[in-house]
This record gives C-alpha cells, structure tokens and sequence, in this order.
C-alpha cells in the first residue's frame, strides 16, 4: 500500500521497535490502517508525531486491498 502512495521499497525499514530519530518518517501497522507521521521529539523511548497522515486499509470481496484515493 505504502508503494502505491510514492514510497519506494528500498526506502523502508522494518522494525518491530523503532528507534526514531527527529525528522524522520514513521508508519505504524494497525489491522485496518497505516499511521503515518514525521517525528518531531522523542522522550525516553517513544517518539510524538504533530501531523497525523492514514491510510484506510480496506478489503475487496476477494482479500485484496484497495484503494479510494
């Protein structure tokens, strides 16, 4: 999904624990929707994002995802 929004594959790490560093782009995996934000601060070893962008990840008939951009 993140690939049909622009984001190239060798531009992403996958982590289970992410260890962000300001400025940098983090997309967190939810069942039903990716979170997309731009850390602005971290504290201790969780990082607060302003702006929130998501992603609605729903399912055709057939389990593929689609999209209503």
């Amino acid at each position: 999904m993140l690939e049909r929004h622009g984001v190239k594959r060798e531009d992403m790490i996958i982590t289970e624990t992410p260890t962000a560093k300001v400025g940098a782009i983090v997309v967190e995996i939810w069942p039903y929707e990716l979170v997309i934000g731009r850390v602005r601060t971290t504290r201790n070893d969780s990082f607060i994002s302003g702006t929130e962008f998501t992603i609605e990840l729903k399912l055709d008939e057939d389990g593929n995802y689609i999209d209503y951009l």
